[in-house]
Formats: structure tokens, sequence, C-alpha cells
């Protein structure tokens, strides 16, 4: 479960800070998505760069990771319902032990946008 702040650039790029909070992490992340094109159903591509905290029995720790991802976008009015599938990269260090925090992810998620601080153009 999370939640995400982003600014559309324009029809294709956005970027913005995202939140994630699962069982026993919290992440914070700086988020960039590329929308190949502006029609109803587009591909997308997506990079959250970030900081997971995780809380372990009682001992807490916390990692960089990055999370590349595709996937497809669909625009319905002023929103997007986005599919991505991608691959976690990170790890998290305790003491002198390494434990990875790598894996596969599908993500599902809606965006809705606003006419707030939009530009007036996008040449």
């Amino acid at each position: 479960i999370g939640i995400a702040l982003t600014y559309k650039w324009n029809p294709h790029i956005s970027f913005g800070v995202a939140v994630k909070r699962e069982d026993i992490m919290n992440g914070y992340a700086l988020r960039g998505q590329y929308r190949l094109n502006d029609k109803r159903c587009s591909p997308i591509g997506a990079l959250d760069i970030g900081l997971t905290s995780l809380n372990e029995d009682g001992k807490k720790d916390n990692s960089i990771y990055a999370s590349p991802s595709l996937g497809l976008s669909i625009r319905a009015g002023e929103s997007y319902f986005d599919i991505k599938a991608g691959y976690k990269i990170g790890s998290k260090l305790q003491g002198v032990d390494i434990y990875n925090i790598n894996g596969l992810f599908i993500g599902l998620s809606w965006t809705h946008t606003t006419k707030l601080l939009q530009r007036k153009n996008h040449n």
C-alpha cells in the first residue's frame, strides 16, 4: 500500500515522491515515469530510487534501493490506471551480515491529475 505525489511535466514524463507501507517495512522513494505516447493505452517505464526502513524483531535497519519497472497505462479522462512489473534491487546491512531485499514485484495503481500548477503549454 502506498501513495505518491507526482508532477506531470508533459504528456510523457512525470516525477515525484512515493511513500509505501508494508508489513514490517516502510519505503520512501523518488519516482520517475515515462509514458510512451498520449493515447488511451500506452506502454510505460518507471524507476523508483529510495530508502526502505525495516523493523524486524525490534531491530531497525535501512536499505537504499532501485526499482525499475515496465507496464501498461490506460487513460480514462483525467485518471490513469497503471499495471507494472519490475524488480527491486537493494540490500540491507545488519552488523557484518548482508540481507537481500531483492525481488520481483507487480504493481497496480490509479492516478488522478488536476489542473493545479499545470503548465500552460507542453512545447
